[in-house]
């Protein structure tokens, strides 16, 4: 798995552009990658766009520390996107409530119909 992060966004409050992302998805691929986790881009719209540009399976970072109710609005924003998964484990695992947070999540994310790419043959 490559993790690929744009630093500048360090200094940033917006969201990394869907063209950053999937310049960071080229390289995971070019580097080898079998899966590559990136920020998230802001909207469903732009994050399909970069899962269209990238052949790896691609799962979206949690980013910042949320509070259970906003993390579990933000990953089921994102799972509504064709990404393959969420990397959200500090709003898990330092969520007031795990196992709602966690449950509520994979509850989303199963019902959400597999992407092609992903599926088994």
């Amino acid at each position: 798995m490559a993790m690929m992060y744009h630093r500048a966004l360090a200094d940033l409050p917006e969201q990394p552009s869907a063209a950053t992302l999937s310049h960071l998805a080229a390289i995971a691929t070019d580097l080898g990658a079998d899966l590559v986790k990136l920020d998230y881009a802001g909207s469903t719209a732009a994050m399909n766009g970069v899962v269209d540009s990238c052949p790896l399976p691609i799962v979206v970072a949690g980013g910042a520390y949320r509070d259970d109710d906003s993390a579990i609005a933000l990953g089921t924003e994102v799972s509504d996107s064709r990404v393959a998964g969420l990397s959200f484990g500090r709003h898990v695992f330092g969520a007031q409530d795990p196992r709602r947070v966690a449950s509520t999540l994979a509850d989303h994310l199963h019902s959400v119909p597999v992407p092609r790419s992903l599926e088994l043959a």
